[in-house]
Parts: C-alpha cells; structure tokens; sequence
C-alpha cells in the first residue's frame, strides 16, 4: 500500500486504518508528515507480515521507534529510513 507525500494523513486516521490491515506486506509512507512514533507502534501491533517499509521523511519519527519496530517485526527483509534514524 502506498500513501506517501500524503499531508493530511495523521496517526488517528492512519492507526485506524492499519487495525483492518493485517496481512499487509508492504508499507509506504514516505514523506508523510503526520505520522509519529505512535504509527510505528500501531505498525508493530497490527501489521506483523510486513516485509518492506519506507518511512523516509517522516521527521517526527524517532530512532527508538524504528528500532522497537526492526526489533519486533520478523517478517520485515527491508526498511528504508533515514540513516540519522538507524
């Protein structure tokens, strides 16, 4: 699923989103502003098949987030970040 460059997405409407979303293996969000370490969190819990990430420009983002997510996400094979972020 790819929702990169959206402005308007924000966590509630993106965790929500993500509840219905389970079995999902890839995952862009790219530049998509709204989102915090709440996101990621929310992607730990529900999406457990993800194999590809892109949360590249999402600023609010923090290290330790990222790391809980690598951490707990088995089935994640690749990630793309910032490298400040690794």
């Amino acid at each position: 699923m790819d929702l990169s460059y959206n402005d308007k997405l924000a966590d509630e409407e993106f965790i929500s989103m993500l509840a219905s979303f389970d079995c999902l293996r890839e995952l862009k969000v790219r530049w998509s502003k709204g989102l915090t370490n709440a996101s990621v969190v929310s992607m730990c819990k529900n999406c457990k098949q993800l194999e590809s990430v892109d949360l590249m420009g999402c600023g609010v983002i923090e290290a330790e987030a990222v790391e809980l997510f690598v951490l707990n996400c088995l089935q994640l094979r690749r990630i793309r970040i910032e490298e400040s972020k690794l």
